[in-house]
């Protein structure tokens, strides 16, 4: 698999300083980082989106004007893009969520969970493990294993490699990362950053893979 750059470390620094977590030394030490960005909803926001993984700016699909984020207890992010424009007179009210066509894009899942839940598989951790660790179930674990396998596939044609179809290419990832000693958080966010959101979110392929690596946790 191609090198990829590492724009994440450029916000390292800074967010250390303010969490008092540093999230490129192992699985325990981004974990850590995570839950201690997830426990500050605003600074949650504001690193995903420094890091490109949420946008910064968005156009209202009614009016074709620039949206403001705008906080909203209610909402599953504590955030939404709101546009108070007015059209014609009449005030546009027009919302989205902050995750509109973005990677996450149609969870129900917390932000907090899903950067949990794929730095806890990214480090190879049982999918019953991950499911307890992250507050969800073992099947949402699964599909969410496919979703970065779908994720990983989408990269590999935008770089022009073919993955094959009977490899499993979140094991070449994960082979590639050890090799190189690459931090697998850092690797696997700056592919999302460059594939968006993949053109469909699991493929028959993709489930089949999640289902045997989950009978092969069973057997070991």
């Amino acid at each position: 698999m191609a090198p990829v750059g590492h724009d994440l470390r450029n916000l390292e620094e800074d967010y250390n300083g303010i969490v008092g977590r540093n999230f490129s030394r192992g699985r325990k030490a981004c974990t850590d980082f995570l839950r201690a960005l997830s426990a500050d909803g605003d600074l949650m926001i504001r690193f995903l989106m420094e890091s490109g993984l949420l946008k910064d700016r968005a156009v209202c699909r009614s009016c074709g004007r620039d949206m403001t984020l705008s906080k909203k207890a209610a909402s599953t992010d504590g955030f939404i893009w709101y546009c108070g424009k007015r059209n014609q007179g009449r005030k546009c009210h027009k919302s989205v969520s902050v995750r509109d066509d973005t990677w996450f894009s149609n969870s129900r899942l917390s932000l907090a969970q899903i950067l949990l839940l794929t730095c806890e598989l990214l480090y190879e951790v049982p999918a019953g493990v991950v499911a307890e660790r992250c507050a969800t179930n073992k099947n949402t674990v699964t599909n969410w294993y496919a979703y970065i396998e779908q994720t990983l596939q989408e990269y590999l044609k935008k770089i022009k490699q073919s993955p094959s179809v009977r490899t499993d290419t979140f094991q070449q990832f994960i082979y590639a990362v050890k090799m190189t000693g690459v931090n697998p958080f850092f690797k696997f966010f700056d592919i999302v950053r460059r594939v968006g959101r993949p053109s469909s979110k699991h493929n028959l392929h993709n489930k089949q893979m999640a289902r045997e690596r989950s009978k092969r946790e069973k057997t070991n």
